[in-house]
């Protein structure tokens, strides 16, 4: 494969080493990564046995790593928190830097990644963003280097009960660049009728973007703030934590 997303079998490979030793995707107790995490385009990265309460959100930039910013931010930063079995409370409003249980290594190979949260912590309203040393950005994984993965997990509604082994974010390995395995407006607009997947707040299809910044692979969305027919509200507050 040239360029494109691994599959599941492709990422089984990458557990299981050919010469019997570590694979390429581990646990970072040093044994076999679970299976049960990989899905059928992207791997589950369950939390692991530890973690801090952060002063606030941050990345590490290209110069510094994950323990840099422990040391600085940590409000706790020579003793982790230990996580279990038994559920603890993240308080909403509060940012909490947990250890994945999984380490990735992506040396002498072509192979990158990047990170979601999964699609259900949209809906808990929780910023979950995946940190790796000497990185830009949040929820990106280079290829060409050997990766602890942190989960950074901002509950914001509300408070958020977690225990170890819990996944809040997902990642996607591919090879070649991420255009290549992203759709243009261009190659959008080119769907036929009948598949198109996005309409317009009057069910038509909604193909204008398409003809605009062809080569971008991002789509712009529109809010429809008209009021419901049966609530007769155009969006809805979130309760406070009884």
């Amino acid at each position: 494969m040239s360029a494109g997303i691994l599959c599941a079998e492709q990422v089984r490979e990458l557990i299981h080493s050919p010469t019997g030793g570590t694979g390429r995707l581990f646990s970072s107790t040093g044994q076999l990564f679970d299976e049960r995490f990989v899905g059928l385009s992207a791997i589950d990265l369950p939390l692991g046995d530890q973690y801090w309460e952060m002063k606030g959100s941050c990345r590490t930039g290209s110069a510094y790593k994950v323990h840099d910013l422990v040391q600085k931010y940590s409000k706790h930063p020579e003793s982790p928190k230990n996580l279990t079995d038994e559920a603890i409370t993240l308080k909403k409003h509060c940012v909490y830097l947990f250890k994945a249980l999984c380490e990735l290594d992506l040396r002498d190979i072509r192979i990158q990644g990047t990170a979601t949260g999964r699609s259900s912590i949209g809906r808990l309203d929780v910023l979950v963003r995946l940190l790796v040393d000497e990185s830009d950005t949040f929820d990106s994984v280079k290829q060409g280097l050997k990766h602890e993965l942190y989960i950074e997990v901002t509950p914001i509604s509300f408070d958020l009960h977690v225990r170890k082994l819990t996944v809040l974010s997902q990642l996607r390995l591919f090879k070649g660049r991420q255009h290549d395995i992203s759709l243009t407006r261009e190659e959008l607009s080119h769907e036929e009728d009948d598949d198109y997947p996005i309409l317009d707040e009057n069910g038509s299809l909604y193909k204008e973007p398409c003809y605009e910044q062809e080569q971008d692979i991002w789509f712009p969305f529109r809010l429809d703030l008209k009021p419901d027919r049966v609530t007769q509200a155009s969006a809805f507050v979130a309760k406070k934590n009884q």
